[in-house]
């Protein structure tokens, strides 16, 4: 005989305690769905083909979160985002993304991301990453990367990397790595590295710059390339810096100015000489790596038997020891005449000029002190013009320096 039993044959105390256990399940299933959390429902937004407005909400659709292909604006008009072409009147607001051509008078502000074209009158806004053409007629300000070229009459400013070009009359800043060119009127600022050009009167990179910086002035950490202005800051270098005077942690490679300075292999004398064409001339020389730079300030002209004329030197040009103590090389210099004013009309009182090759020879004589001797030619012209006449002669010069 079987040992179950069937609904039919179960007590009426057992088919109760079945429908108790029944409705509790039933309770406890309800109460767990209740408290689960719901996935949310991302809604498509509202979507319009065309929209006309006045000034917002003053519109063919008052609803701010539309989708759009064409927007027409007279002051002010809104939308969540736009794909096609936005003509704006003063202000433009998009609140998410735009894709496509968009112009405004004075204001347009992109909540999330652009791609396109976009040309405002006044000042040009992007939160998010931008991609195209932003020319603005006075500041660009982007909250992240920007890829493309911006334009703007006073600044560009970009809080992400750059992977394009900045041009403005006044002032480019990149917060991030930039790529290609920043070109400014007055200054631009790259907050990391920098692989392209930098043109301006003030560049600055807080990182490394694979490229060329012009300007008046220039830094950057540390350069593979280089740099060109009156005044040259950097870490280590490997390439050139050329300017009225260069300054690096170490340079490998040209340093062409004035006065070359180097903290790891540069070197740095101070001169006193005499020739037989300045009787008297004070500097300083400063070296790297076998080149180096002499800028003296001499008196006396001996040529034209003159003492109260200004002479201004500086001579540039490669060197090589050939003992420890025996140093020889040879240089090319310009001299300026500025000779004191004087009524005789037989006596030269105009600014002139000479150029002088040399080969200059250098003995250490202690552990500061050279001796230095040498011999070359001075050819002086009598003026600057293209009626000056020239006068060779040969030159003699001998010296000291030390450091």
């Amino acid at each position: 005989m079987s040992a179950a039993v069937t609904w039919s044959q179960a007590s009426p105390r057992g088919r109760r305690h079945v429908h108790a256990c029944c409705r509790a399940a039933s309770l406890l299933l309800l109460l767990v769905v209740s408290v689960c959390p719901r996935q949310p429902v991302h809604a498509e937004p509202p979507h319009q083909p065309v929209n006309l407005s006045f000034l917002h909400p003053i519109s063919t659709n008052r609803d701010p979160g539309i989708s759009t292909n064409f927007r027409l604006s007279i002051l002010y008009a809104r939308a969540g985002a736009v794909r096609g072409v936005d003509l704006g009147g003063l202000v433009a607001r998009t609140d998410g993304d735009f894709r496509g051509l968009e112009f405004a008078a004075a204001h347009s502000w992109i909540g999330g991301e652009l791609r396109g074209f976009a040309a405002t009158g006044l000042v040009s806004a992007v939160r998010g990453e931008a991609r195209g053409l932003q020319l603005a007629g006075l500041v660009n300000f982007d909250r992240e990367a920007f890829t493309g070229v911006q334009g703007a009459g006073l600044f560009n400013s970009v809080d992400g990397e750059i992977v394009g070009a900045q041009l403005s009359s006044f002032f480019n800043l990149s917060g991030g790595d930039a790529r290609w060119l920043q070109l400014a009127g007055v200054a631009n600022v790259c907050g990391d590295s920098l692989i392209g050009a930098q043109l301006s009167s003030f560049n600055f990179t807080t990182g490394g710059l694979t490229g060329l910086q012009v300007g008046a002035g220039n830094f950057a950490s540390h350069v593979y390339g280089v740099q060109a202005s009156l005044v040259n800051l950097a870490g280590d270098v490997r390439g050139a810096q050329i300017g009225a005077v260069n300054i690096s942690q170490r340079l490998d490679g040209v340093p062409l100015g004035l006065v070359n300075l180097s903290e790891e292999n540069g070197e740095l004398d101070w001169l006193v000489l005499g020739s037989n064409l300045a009787a008297i001339s004070i500097g300083v020389r400063t070296a790297i790596g076998g080149l180096y730079s002499m800028v003296t300030a001499g008196a006396i002209d001996l040529h034209d038997d003159r003492s109260n004329t200004l002479m201004l030197d500086w001579h540039y040009g490669w060197a090589t020891e050939l003992t420890p103590r025996l140093r020889l090389g040879g240089d090319l210099g310009f001299v300026h005449f500025i000779p004191h004013p004087s009524d005789d009309p037989q006596v030269n009182d105009r600014l002139h000029f000479a150029v002088q090759p040399r080969i200059v020879a250098e003995q250490r004589v202690g552990q500061r002190i050279r001796i230095l001797g040498g011999a070359g030619a001075s050819v002086i012209w009598n003026e600057y013009s293209k009626q000056a006449t020239s006068d060779t002669e040969p030159l003699v010069l001998l010296g000291i320096s030390f450091q």
